[in-house]
């Protein structure tokens, strides 16, 4: 799990802000669910709901912390109905382990916001 210094690095240097409280927002719920706070907003429906309080720019931020956190981004049901991904957001049988190879992960954030630009 990515710290909160690392999530706003990340944002940084993909966004050229630091987003630090919508890094806050995503990981609030750690306090009360720790590791596994993920259920409530790492997922496509948080970063919808990011959008409503910091727009755009929330919601791309938003989608970077949770691929950091969980190696893609999950949508709501894969939570719950559908069950596709672990206690911590990941594929369950996915090759993601938790860790990143720094680069590789930029390739991958950078794809992930070019994808999103052509949906907003």
């Amino acid at each position: 799990m990515a710290a909160w210094e690392e999530h706003c690095r990340d944002c940084e240097r993909l966004l050229g802000d630091r987003c630090e409280a919508v890094n806050g927002w995503m990981d609030e719920l750690s306090k009360k669910f720790g590791p596994l706070h993920r259920f409530a907003r790492h997922h496509w429906g948080g970063v919808q709901e990011v959008g409503k309080q910091y727009g755009v720019l929330g919601r791309k931020a938003a989608a970077i912390h949770i691929l950091k956190d969980c190696g893609w981004v999950p949508q709501d049901r894969d939570w719950k109905d559908d069950q596709r991904v672990d206690s911590l957001g990941m594929l369950v049988g996915g090759r993601f382990n938790g860790f990143w190879d720094p680069w590789q992960f930029d390739e991958t954030a950078k794809k992930l916001l070019e994808r999103m630009e052509h949906c907003d």
